[in-house]
């Protein structure tokens, strides 16, 4: 029953951490808490199929004692920092396919992207934020994902026109756009344009130290 699939949930949990307090360079924790999660999603989603629609209503269900929302990042980061893209992959595929997404589904798609692109698929990452760009053309996350994707099959030209709509020669860095900067550092980077790079670290550097003083 669910009280037994949150009782293993939470003991493979409790040893997932400690692999990665330990430095265990195995996901089998992980990977295994992840495909009881689902159980219990799939089991609730029978009775109900309004059961739990966002990831986040999980936590809530459950008055956070799980802390679903906290493991689910540190799962996905952690699949990223052990470069195990194939699951990360199919982690993100099956997110973003089980649960609706308001705005909030772009950390995922960007993780998706970067999966995609870290497994050698340079041309269906391409593909997948083309498709997304499309739908969010507003979000700067989808904007960031297509100039790398862009970088990686050397459409160079293109991944420029997309910086050049998000920074202007005398704009400044922001929260709003740091992703976009950090990009187009990569772009001039690869593309040997010294000058630029130099001008973007450089705003990338100016934001850095407000952010630091704004905190300290």
């Amino acid at each position: 029953d669910m009280k037994e699939l949150w009782e293993k949930f939470d003991q493979l949990s409790s040893k997932a951490y400690s692999d990665r307090e330990n430095n265990v360079q195995s996901m089998d924790n992980w990977d295994a808490g992840f495909a009881v999660l689902m159980e219990i999603v799939e089991k609730g989603r029978q009775k109900s199929r309004f059961f739990v629609r966002k990831l986040d209503q999980i936590d809530e269900s459950t008055k956070g004692v799980h802390d679903v929302n906290g493991w689910m990042e540190d799962y996905l980061e952690e699949l990223a920092v052990q470069e195990k893209y194939g699951q990360l992959e199919k982690v993100c595929g099956k997110l973003l396919e089980l649960f609706d997404w308001d705005a909030d589904s772009s950390d995922i798609k960007f993780q998706m992207a970067t999966a995609l692109a870290s497994q050698g698929k340079q041309q269906e990452a391409l593909k997948y934020c083309e498709e997304w760009y499309a739908q969010d053309g507003e979000d700067v996350t989808a904007a960031t994902a297509l100039i790398y994707a862009r970088i990686a099959v050397k459409d160079f030209a293109g991944a420029q026109e997309l910086v050049d709509k998000y920074i202007s020669a005398d704009g400044q860095c922001t929260e709003d756009n740091d992703v976009v900067y950090m990009a187009a550092s990569l772009l001039y980077k690869v593309t040997g344009n010294k000058e630029a790079e130099e001008k973007t670290n450089q705003k990338l550097r100016e934001y850095e130290q407000e952010l630091e003083k704004y905190f300290s």
